[in-house]
């Protein structure tokens, strides 16, 4: 009984404890529009760090949640570097001195990973579009991705996936306004 008891309280303390552990992301460009030109990439700011409510790499995760999941870079920085990556992909040449440039506030970047039969991935970022200094295009881009529990560890494909369809509607979206 004793043992039963024991075994049963170690389960349950590594249960309740939390884990914390690092998904890599390697963002690989999949394009969905095709250009030319400078762009420069501007700041990008995630936001929830700012305000200490996670570290700079940490997701963010639904109240409930027990331990925490950290990305492999900064917020922030895998965001810019996702951005140029698909800029240069779709034939822009990203450059800080371009007249026209892109920057933004990562609201949101959560991964819940609660649910029983899927994790979810949220990306809500503010995106704002200078030419000359002025404000042209800011718009919130919010993006939801889905993707099956499974013990292969496939949330990091879920991940860039989330990434690469919130730039892919940013990128879009400037295209239909003729912007780029």
């Amino acid at each position: 009984m004793k043992k039963i008891f024991l075994t049963s309280l170690i389960g349950a303390v590594l249960i309740f404890s939390g884990c914390s552990t690092t998904m890599p992301i390697n963002y690989i460009a999949s394009p969905s529009i095709r250009g030319q030109g400078d762009i420069g990439v501007g700041v990008f700011k995630y936001i929830p760090a700012e305000k200490g409510l996670v570290k700079q790499n940490e997701f963010q995760k639904p109240a409930a949640a027990l331990g925490s999941m950290y990305m492999s870079d900064k917020a922030d920085v895998l965001l810019k570097s996702s951005l140029t990556k698909e800029l240069i992909a779709s034939g822009f040449n990203p450059n800080q001195d371009a007249d026209l440039k892109i920057s933004g506030d990562v609201q949101k970047f959560e991964y819940n990973w609660i649910g029983f039969v899927e994790v979810d991935f949220y990306l809500d970022v503010d995106y704002l579009v200078t030419k000359g200094g002025k404000t042209i295009y800011k718009n919130t881009i919010k993006t939801h991705k889905a993707a099956p529990k499974t013990a292969g560890g496939t949330d990091s494909e879920a991940v860039r996936s989330a990434i690469s369809s919130n730039i892919g509607e940013l990128l879009q979206a400037l295209r239909d306004q003729k912007i780029i």
